[in-house]
């Protein structure tokens, strides 16, 4: 709870946001996939004769740094590197992202935007869902029952909307 009151006012419906898809996306999430999903909020137009259906989003909207959404979910996330890197390796596109050892000698993985963000532990997702969020964090609460539905409908959306984005700039 005290985590939760602590996102600022301007970032609460991002963390919201962000916070239903770490809980219950299929896949494990890159920081840049987050960031880009907890943002995203299409506007639908109503079929008419000329367009069946027309999907906009607000492009700035997006977060300029995604880096940024581990400092939102701070204390509520954590990142590691993708599964196809180990944690010895640079492979992340992020050139100023550098691994290097702590004192105890183990390899410490700075977050590039490629890194794999995962909730920091599952009491998070079961506090979320769990129904018994006092009133000054309620806003936060997850609804199992939604979750999927509203995923679903971000995904095909973000796909018409990127299908459309792409060809006006074809």
């Amino acid at each position: 709870e005290h985590i939760l009151l602590a996102i600022d006012e301007e970032y609460r419906d991002v963390a919201i946001e962000a916070l239903r898809w770490l809980c219950f996306s299929a896949e494990v999430l890159t920081i840049e996939e987050l960031a880009e999903a907890a943002v995203f909020s299409a506007t639908v137009q109503a079929p008419s004769g000329e367009t069946p259906f027309e999907v906009s989003f607000d492009i700035s909207n997006r977060i300029q740094d995604p880096l940024d959404i581990l400092g939102i979910l701070s204390g509520l996330v954590v990142h590691r590197a993708p599964d196809d890197q180990t944690s010895t390796s640079n492979s992340d596109s992020d050139a100023d992202d550098e691994d290097e050892d702590d004192e105890d000698g183990e390899v410490l993985y700075h977050a590039g935007t490629q890194s794999e963000v995962l909730l920091s532990h599952f009491s998070v997702k079961e506090y979320l869902v769990s129904g018994r969020l006092k009133r000054q964090v309620e806003r936060f609460a997850v609804d199992e029952h939604c979750a999927d539905e509203l995923l679903a409908r971000s995904c095909l959306y973000y796909v018409l909307f990127s299908q459309r984005f792409l060809e006006y700039y074809d």
